[in-house]
Formats: C-alpha cells, structure tokens, sequence
C-alpha cells in the first residue's frame, strides 16, 4: 500500500500549461532537448544551495552585507582593510645547545 501523505514532486498546475517542481523533485533534460522560459531558483542558505548575488570589493571591504557572497578576488582586496599589519618583521632566534644566535 502506498504512502497516503505523498504528494508527486513534479507536476502540472491546474491549468496545464506550467510543470510545477516540488522541492526535492527532479526533471532529467535529455541531449538535444530545448528548455525555455523562466528558470527560478530559490535564495541560498547557509544549509540549501540555491541563487546568490555575488558582493563587489567595496562591498567585501566594508563587510557589513549579510545578503551577498564574497569571490575569491573581493576578498583579497578586503582582507588588508580587516587584518592589520604586523608591527615588526618576525625574526627567528636560535636556542640550541651548541648554536650562536644569528
């Protein structure tokens, strides 16, 4: 006996010109196949994979946008704004036995 709560994961609407996807429904588009109209994807998460806006360097910089996410390239040009620079060259010193320090 089938599950009663199951509902089909891709479907057409009532008036059958639109194929609804339900979360965790899939279609498979076969090679040669033409797919048109509007694809919508939801917002990503931090747990669901979905649409993302990418963040400019300023907007990496200023770091204040909750909404956008951050390139490889924005954020090597905010990293230097956030994360002072080391007052003096670390120099390594010698306590060996034996060894003079350089």
């Amino acid at each position: 006996m089938g599950d009663p709560t199951y509902g089909p994961k891709v479907y057409l609407d009532e008036g059958g010109d639109r194929l609804n996807v339900a979360s965790g429904g899939t279609i498979n588009v076969e090679a040669g196949a033409t797919v048109s109209g509007i694809v919508a994807a939801s917002a990503a998460t931090t747990t669901v994979a979905g649409k993302v806006e990418l963040a400019t360097s300023a907007e990496a910089i200023t770091g204040t946008d909750e909404e956008r996410v951050v390139t490889p390239k924005a954020l090597a040009d905010a990293v230097p704004s956030h994360v002072p620079a080391p007052a003096q060259p670390f120099k390594a010193r010698w306590n060996w036995p034996r060894m003079p320090n350089p």
